[in-house]
C-alpha cells in the first residue's frame, strides 16, 4: 500500500532471500485497490525456515530501479504429521494392515516409508 515515486512506476520488484544462495527477484502483482502483492513460497528458497529478507524496488518506465525499503519475516519450522493406525489384525494368519492418514509435510512427499 501507499506506493508512490517521483517517477512513473512500471513495476514493483521484491528481491527475497533466506540466505545468500537463494536470492530470487520477484515482480509483485498490482491489485484492484492499487496495492501490490507477492506470495513467496519457501519451496523456491530450498524449503528453508528462519529469517527471510525482502527489499522493495520500483522499476521506472526507462528500466531503472529505485530502492524504497525492506523488511524481514520469520518462517517457523513445521514438522511433518500423520496418523498411523493398525487395522484388520489377524492373529491366526499373523497379519495386519497399517493405514496412514492425514499426511502433511512442509516439503513435497514422494513416498511414505513404514
Amino acid at each position: 500500500t501507499n506506493v508512490s515515486s517521483p517517477k512513473d512506476i512500471s513495476s514493483v520488484i521484491l528481491p527475497t532471500w533466506s540466505q545468500t544462495d537463494d536470492l530470487r527477484w520477484y515482480e509483485a502483482k498490482r491489485q484492484a485497490d492499487g496495492s501490490y502483492k507477492l506470495t513467496v513460497n519457501k519451496r523456491d528458497h530450498k524449503y528453508r525456515t528462519g529469517t527471510y529478507t525482502v527489499h522493495l524496488y520500483y522499476k521506472d518506465s526507462s528500466g531503472g530501479l529505485t530502492g524504497a525499503g525492506g523488511t524481514t519475516t520469520h518462517l517457523s519450522e513445521v514438522k511433518p504429521t500423520g496418523t498411523i493406525t493398525i487395522e484388520n489384525r489377524n492373529d491366526a494368519q499373523g497379519t495386519f494392515d497399517v493405514r496412514v492418514t492425514n499426511v502433511s509435510s512442509p516439503k513435497d512427499i514422494s513416498s511414505v516409508i513404514l
